[in-house]
């Protein structure tokens, strides 16, 4: 005997939406939640061989560890080179990577000096 069974499509489909919803709000609950002050650096007018510092702070307040790390740019062929390192030679930070736990912050600390070339002032 064959039976035929009916369904309501709309409603099958909205389950699915509302457990997709449902999935990804608590995927996104157990993300880190980074946050960066400053969120840009201006070492002022640098002296050749005097070094400047530089600071930032990183606050996680999501529920898991978040790693950090350095990336270049994205598009490196817009300053002419096929490969960018993610920090410039004449930039120092440390740590380089790392972690910051659950509700706490971390700070990166950066060196830059003007070290290398021929200095204009001193001919």
């Amino acid at each position: 005997m064959l039976r035929c069974v009916s369904y309501r499509r709309d409603a099958v489909e909205a389950l699915v939406e509302r457990c997709r919803a449902d999935a990804d709000a608590r995927q996104a609950a157990r993300r880190p939640r980074p946050r960066l002050r400053p969120t840009s650096l201006d070492a002022g007018l640098l002296r050749y061989g005097v070094p400047a510092q530089l600071s930032v702070t990183i606050t996680n307040s999501g529920p898991v560890a978040g790693l950090f790390h350095f990336v270049p740019p994205p598009d490196c062929s817009v300053y002419g080179e096929e490969e960018m390192p993610a920090v410039p030679a004449w930039v120092r930070a440390s740590p380089d990577e790392g972690w910051v736990p659950a509700g706490e912050r971390g700070g990166v600390w950066g060196r830059t000096s003007v070290e290398e070339g021929k200095n204009h002032a001193t001919g």
